[in-house]
């Protein structure tokens, strides 16, 4: 069992770590894709959140997929498994040039729909900020 747990923290801290590192760099009319743990089946999901106050996110990135694969465990894909962990894709399209964010948050959205509208995310909830700078 304590293979299963590491192997847990690793699949849920390495992306979190990834986003930490240098801004990701896409040209002007570009997808790129953010990959997250996840697990929908207990009604949380990765989604874009209303950029802060002053913030030219909203104008610069459009959200254009939303995909779940399960996690692929010791080169077998598996198949079937009620309540599997996986990875939540979330691809945007670069509208603009400039340096901004994407944020997302990892919710139930039924629960903070009106929060999420209004950018008052509580901070408690699980958000990463992806740093993206969109050249010509």
């Amino acid at each position: 069992h304590s293979e299963m747990k590491c192997l847990a923290l690793l699949l849920f801290a390495l992306p979190l770590l990834a986003l930490a590192a240098q801004p990701r760099v896409v040209k002007q009319g570009e997808e790129f894709t953010v990959e997250m743990p996840a697990n929908p089946t207990t009604g949380y999901r990765w989604v874009f959140v209303a950029p802060p106050e002053g913030s030219n996110a909203a104008s610069m990135f459009t959200m254009t997929a939303d995909t779940f694969k399960l996690a692929n465990l010791n080169g077998h894909q598996p198949m079937g498994i009620v309540g599997g962990g996986g990875f939540q894709r979330l691809s945007f399209r670069a509208n603009q040039v400039g340096n901004s964010e994407v944020h997302i948050a990892y919710v139930r959205p039924w629960e903070v729909a009106k929060e999420m509208r209004t950018n008052t995310i509580p901070a408690d909830l699980r958000h990463e900020v992806i740093p993206v700078n969109v050249v010509a």
